[in-house]
């Protein structure tokens, strides 16, 4: 994935956050990066990387954060013809 927490500034209740229009309640220790223009509102996460690009949202726990490739991976052989457009 490439981000992380660590390279961003994080609120106070540690979460990182890239993107304008992200609203955060009763969440900690999350990561999440919205594409411009998009709106996000999250609610009673802890530990959470929550990402959208390319058209895809995905939600994952952050010590799972190895495992995006794989899923991305399956994915890709699930839904072939979504990356086809």
């Amino acid at each position: 994935m490439g981000v992380t927490l660590f390279a961003l500034d994080q609120d106070v209740e540690g979460n990182a956050v890239v993107g304008d229009h992200v609203h955060l309640f009763e969440s900690e220790n999350c990561i999440i990066n919205m594409p411009e223009g998009k709106m996000a509102v999250l609610q009673g996460l802890e530990d959470y990387i929550v990402v959208e690009a390319h058209g895809i949202l995905m939600v994952v726990k952050k010590n799972h954060e190895q495992r995006i490739k794989g899923y991305l991976k399956e994915i890709k052989k699930k839904d072939p013809g979504y990356f086809d457009q």
